[in-house]
């Protein structure tokens, strides 16, 4: 035989084959050994907090006028017992700015400055919110904002301080009305805070003989002052007037002022009979208010004091309160006969001066 051939090149590999099918799962193996329990773990700070609760919220009651204190009292417990500290925070939409009082669970009123935006009238809806940082309490109040306002005029039946007077604020400030003249009535002037004590200035600038105490005036009332003789000096008198609505078309309403010097008291009858409410009425007595017909035309009336009659005639328009301010001069019996329109917020006065006719 002959000699062996040299080896071949070897041939190209061939192709990869397929993967065999995965083999049969291994069972599992034995558990482990439990590990060392862990440390116990610290409590966070607001373990064991109790609830916070509002008992109450008082001192939001009534108006808050502006500019005026109001404080706001917060009685908040946690678990039964006054917490010791407290963030508290109010909101409102449109209301004043309410901020804590430090060191207490009550809240103030921030009125805004003179060079700020003036704070909203209104009524506002306040959310309070009070946490110790862990648990949180809500709470709610209403509070009624306004301007405080009321409504002063001046009728002036003192002969004494003839021919005009004016009124300003005790201890000097704006004149409120001007020079009122005798016999004449102002018109109603606003005034922006509740106690008044008025000085009575003569035309020529110094200060009459009378000087009224402080009043304290409600809000959003009428008052008059009337300044009238008594006795060769000065007497005044500080009146509310009734603005109550009448109700009905074809009325108003009447009083009486009784500011007659030497005269004793003042009754007042009609056609119909004596006026029950303007019997008897003292000076410096206002009466109490009756209703009178509008659409009769004047009304006749009998004035009586001292034993003597007076006569005269009442003719008020619909919805208006009219006041008869019977004086004295010079032995006479006058009446200053105001009116103004219980309609408006801001009406104008008239009045007319006339002398009763004595009778007997």
């Amino acid at each position: 035989a002959g000699a062996a051939g040299e080896r071949g090149v070897p041939g190209a590999s061939g192709l990869p084959g397929q993967d065999g099918a995965p083999g049969a799962k291994g069972d599992p193996g034995e558990a482990g050994q439990p590990g060392p329990q862990g440390e116990s773990g610290q409590d966070g700070v607001c373990a064991g907090k109790l609830p916070l609760f509002f008992a109450s919220i008082s001192g939001a009651e009534g108006i808050a006028f502006i500019g005026e204190p109001r404080v706001i009292a917060l009685d908040i417990t946690q678990g039964g017992a006054v917490p010791a500290a407290l963030s508290i925070t109010a909101v409102s939409s449109g209301g004043p700015i309410i901020r804590k009082i430090p060191g207490t669970l009550s809240l103030e009123v921030e009125w805004a400055a003179e060079d700020e935006e003036p704070d909203a009238e209104g009524d506002f809806g306040y959310l309070v919110a009070a946490t110790d940082g862990c648990v949180l309490a809500i709470g709610s109040f209403e509070l009624k904002v306004a301007r405080f306002r009321t409504h002063l005029s001046v009728v002036n039946l003192s002969s004494i301080h003839a021919p005009q007077l004016d009124a300003v604020p005790a201890g000097g400030g704006r004149s409120y009305f001007g020079a009122v003249p005798y016999e004449a009535a102002t018109g109603f002037v606003e005034l922006d805070h509740g106690d008044v004590a008025i000085d009575l200035m003569t035309d020529g600038g110094a200060v009459a003989a009378v000087a009224t105490p402080a009043q304290p005036l409600a809000h959003d009332t009428r008052y008059t002052l009337v300044v009238m003789d008594l006795a060769g000096g000065t007497a005044t008198a500080f009146i509310e007037d009734n603005v109550d609505p009448v109700g009905e078309a074809d009325l108003a309403r009447a009083l009486i002022f009784h500011a007659a010097d030497g005269f004793g008291p003042i009754s007042v009858a009609s056609p119909f009979g004596p006026i029950d409410v303007m019997q008897g009425i003292g000076y410096g007595v206002q009466s109490e208010s009756d209703t009178i017909l509008t659409n009769v035309g004047p009304i006749p009336i009998v004035v009586s004091a001292d034993g003597g009659d007076y006569a005269g005639a009442v003719a008020p328009a619909e919805n208006t309160v009219e006041t008869s301010f019977f004086y004295a001069k010079g032995g006479a019996l006058f009446g200053l006969i105001r009116a103004f329109s219980l309609a408006l917020d801001s009406p104008d006065v008239t009045y007319e001066v006339v002398e009763l006719s004595k009778e007997n």
